[in-house]
């Protein structure tokens, strides 16, 4: 038999219509054994661990079949230690089976910070120092001097005076005691309306007064969005006040 006859004859047709149905039937197979192995189409939505403490990640991840490791620890005020600050996938994202979730947990360990050289340098100056340093401003008392005025005479933390470089918790409120020849002296009432907290108190500063109590007015779901709505002394209303005094103010969330 020729090989044109043979390409022709039935026995030949079938066997290439065997050979076709053993190659589709082999790749379904494979296709459908890789889909069970990769659970195709299966996802798993990631929980939301913020907040949560690492000593109940691992009962939450397991409910889920995920798995979790610690990559990093950063101190937090607003967290307890061993709560979780960051993960990563993000809460709602899609994975699959035995993924890991990176956390990042907060450390009750509060960082220190060296205190700057703060003596003879103005109010405003040392401010500056301080919010670079890490550290914030404090209250502000005056102590007379005959030769200097507006000049950064003592730090203090804790009512326990300090010493430049000594170490202090990071973000710490610092007090300081500043110069004046006139214990007297009078100074001008800021107008701090429409200003946020940190505007006015950095104003009041600026002025050698001091921020007093902060009284919201409503309700109040955002401290970051907190204006000052009216303020006691208001300005203008009083001539001036002795350096020191404090500014009531009331707030209003915009």
């Amino acid at each position: 038999m020729s090989i044109f006859n043979y390409i022709i004859s039935k026995t030949f047709l079938k066997n290439i219509l065997l050979a076709i149905g053993v190659l589709v039937a082999l790749s379904f197979a494979a296709y459908k054994w890789m889909d069970v192995y990769t659970h195709h189409k299966e996802v798993i939505i990631v929980p939301n661990l913020s907040k949560i403490q690492l000593t109940q990640v691992e009962h939450i991840l397991g409910n889920s079949n995920l798995s979790f490791a610690v990559i990093d620890s950063l101190y937090r005020e607003d967290f307890d230690a061993g709560m979780i600050i960051d993960q990563d996938p993000k809460s709602g994202s899609q994975v699959k089976e035995g993924r890991i979730i990176y956390l990042t947990i907060a450390t009750g360990n509060q960082p220190k910070v060296p205190l700057p050289n703060l003596l003879e340098m103005s109010l405003r100056q040392a401010k500056i120092m301080l919010s670079n340093s890490g550290l914030q401003l404090g209250e502000v008392t005056t102590q007379p001097d005959i030769f200097t005025t507006n000049l950064v005479i003592e730090a203090r933390f804790n009512n326990q005076i300090l010493r430049t470089g000594e170490m202090i918790p990071k973000l710490s409120k610092i007090d300081l005691v500043v110069s004046i020849n006139n214990l007297d002296s009078l100074v001008a009432v800021p107008n701090l309306v429409g200003l946020s907290i940190i505007e006015a108190e950095m104003l009041l500063g600026h002025s050698l007064l001091n921020l007093g109590s902060i009284i919201p007015v409503g309700a109040v779901s955002d401290s970051t969005r907190l204006y000052v709505l009216r303020q006691k002394p208001a300005s203008g209303s009083e001539p001036s006040l002795n350096v020191g005094s404090i500014v009531d103010i009331w707030v209003e969330q915009k």
